[in-house]
């Protein structure tokens, strides 16, 4: 720096230069020793707040995964629904001709094809109400990953058969599988964040410790490193509230309440988890059972709509036993293509609920 004084100067003293120059450099530092693990328990509880919130993303994403899944095998079941009624509809409209063929001939009743056409008729409304519901579930898909539904398509499987892998669980699944979801891992880092919090409460009733030194050089010219320009300074500086009337012990009790609190929400969090594997490997296990079952059922109506197609070709059965043989098949068929959708489903729900 560089200064002059005016010359006018009131009180100023006449054998004093006017003018003075000065160069200094100079810094200072201080250190707060962590004696009672405040500032490390501060530190720590960012670091697991950073980890709860990459746990909330990883949440967010098997969520995400999860129910793309889940609905591309809803899209998927629909599929073969509407290629079981597309299959049936051939079938009462060459029904419906046959019988319409026996009305001109005076072999077949005006019911016959009254009964017919209603079968027809009805399963055509079923037919449109699936791939209504087809097309809402690709459109929800499209929102999933992110794209518009006008620009996204999955091309329709005309299987009429849901195929569903055969596999077979362990009979005991270890429980730290559950370790990796993400949402125990979230309320174990709230905890974890909560007992930190106890410490720094408990630092508040020691002493806060504070060391403090600074220094440099000062000299009227450049001539700064000399030890006769050299200043410096330290000091330290103790301090401890001695009456906050209760302050800092109701601080350490919120933070004792709001530690039990997190536990009891991770707690509440591992039960449910243990919930969603119970739920889950039940309904896996009874829906590939049903399945099966659903199946035999199937061949067994089959094999009933045969039989009762030749005995009334023979003019042996009814056209109302024909009509109640094909209904049962196309009932039992739609019944077990829902049955393996919900199968898969609940194989996607087993893996989310098992972490991914």
């Amino acid at each position: 720096s560089d200064n002059r004084a005016s010359a006018n100067a009131l009180f100023f003293p006449r054998d004093i230069s006017q003018e003075a120059s000065s160069v200094s450099l100079g810094g200072l530092a201080s250190w707060e020793p962590d004696f009672w693990s405040a500032l490390r328990n501060a530190t720590r509880i960012e670091t697991y707040r950073a980890e709860e919130r990459a746990a909330d993303y990883g949440l967010a994403r098997l969520s995400l995964q999860a129910e793309i899944g889940a609905n591309y095998f809803l899209l998927r079941g629909y599929d073969a629904q509407i290629a079981i009624y597309t299959q049936s509809i051939d079938l009462y409209r060459r029904s419906l001709d046959i019988v319409k063929a026996q009305f001109a001939g005076a072999i077949a009743s005006a019911l016959d094809v009254a009964r017919v056409e209603s079968l027809l008729f009805t399963t055509e409304t079923q037919l449109a109400r699936v791939q209504g519901q087809r097309q809402v579930t690709e459109q929800a898909i499209a929102i999933l990953v992110n794209m518009a539904p006008a620009s996204f398509t999955i091309k329709a499987k005309a299987a009429e058969d849901l195929r569903v892998a055969s596999f077979a669980l362990p009979r005991t699944l270890p429980s730290t599988l559950l370790e990796r979801r993400p949402d125990i891992a979230r309320m174990e880092r709230q905890m974890a964040q909560a007992s930190r919090a106890i410490g720094i409460a408990r630092a508040a009733f020691f002493p806060d410790v504070r060391f403090r030194a600074g220094g440099g050089f000062e000299d009227a010219g450049f001539n700064l490193l000399s030890l006769a320009n050299s200043f410096w300074s330290y000091g330290a500086a103790v301090s401890l509230p001695l009456f906050q009337g209760g302050f800092r012990r109701a601080q350490l009790q919120q933070s004792w309440s709001a530690y039990r609190e997190t536990e009891d929400r991770y707690r509440s969090t591992v039960l449910n988890a243990f919930r969603e594997v119970e739920n889950n490997l039940s309904l896996t296990s009874q829906l590939t059972l049903a399945a099966n079952r659903q199946d035999a059922a199937v061949g067994a109506t089959f094999k009933a709509q045969h039989l009762t197609t030749e005995l009334y070709q023979g003019g042996l059965a009814s056209s109302l036993e024909l009509i109640y043989a094909q209904v049962a098949t196309l009932t039992a068929r739609i019944d077990s293509v829902q049955i393996k959708a919900e199968l898969l489903r609940s194989s996607v729900a087993l893996l989310r609920a098992l972490g991914g």
